[in-house]
């Protein structure tokens, strides 16, 4: 009797501890708390830099001639809109390209290229910096290759150049007034089409002969697709005409 009680009490002992392990088992785990606050401060951080990374600065410091620069980029929209359409701005920044013109007491003057690769930039800025204010005159699109001045540092002529095929580069003029940042328009119109509106023929050089006198000398073609242009370059001599351009008074 003894026996069969002891044995009773054993069975029911695995009972209750076959249960107790199931119990155990369907019970849910205990999470860690769930730290809401430093989550939220996270998503607004990231939030503020986002909004932060989304402008570009009011004022940018350019190095020119190895001085530095500022210019303020609301007066120059332009290059203020390209910059704020780019996904990586500050690298846009240091990729700025300047090209000194002209440098005195009271003024500086110099163009900034934005966008620039090997063929072109994107656009080319006059800018003028007097006593801290900035102005700027848009100037057409691609590689500057010359600025000449004139006797009286009051004007300049702006050649620009495009590259096809790293072979042939075509030319284009812009006269420039300094004082008012102004374009000087050509007294011909067919001379603007052809040398100053879009780069068409190489231009070898640019001379002023007179306040409202302008000398070049281009390539002398027939034609000015990309074939002709390649065999002009590949001559040995190089045959170019001169051409004189008037300006208007202003």
């Amino acid at each position: 009797m003894k026996k069969r009680i002891a044995l009773l009490i054993t069975a029911c002992a695995a009972t209750i501890l076959i249960i107790a392990g199931l119990c155990n088992r369907s019970a849910p785990t205990a999470k860690p708390a769930h730290n809401t606050t430093a989550i939220e401060k996270t998503e607004i951080t990231t939030e503020a830099k986002q909004e932060e990374t989304a402008d570009i600065p009011s004022m940018l410091i350019l190095n020119v001639e190895d001085k530095d620069v500022e210019i303020q980029l609301n007066s120059l929209p332009e290059l203020a809109f390209y910059l704020q359409e780019q996904e990586d701005k500050t690298g846009e920044i240091a990729r700025l390209r300047t090209y000194p013109v002209k440098k005195t007491r009271e003024e500086n003057l110099f163009v900034i290229g934005y966008g620039c690769g090997t063929k072109l930039c994107s656009g080319l800025e006059l800018v003028k910096v007097t006593d801290g204010r900035t102005e700027g005159l848009r100037m057409p699109s691609g590689v500057l290759i010359n600025r000449i001045m004139s006797d009286d540092q009051s004007r300049a002529i702006f050649q620009y150049g495009s590259s096809e095929g790293g072979m042939v580069t075509r030319s284009s003029i812009a006269a420039v007034d300094l004082r008012t940042l102004s374009k000087i328009p050509f007294e011909s119109s067919e001379m603007a089409s052809l040398y100053s509106e879009h780069p068409l023929v190489p231009i070898t050089e640019v001379l002023w002969t007179g306040r409202r006198t302008i000398k070049l000398k281009v390539a002398d073609v027939a034609a000015t697709d990309f074939a002709s242009l390649e065999q002009w370059y590949a001559s040995d001599s190089q045959k170019v005409k001169e051409v004189l351009i008037e300006l208007r008074d202003r």
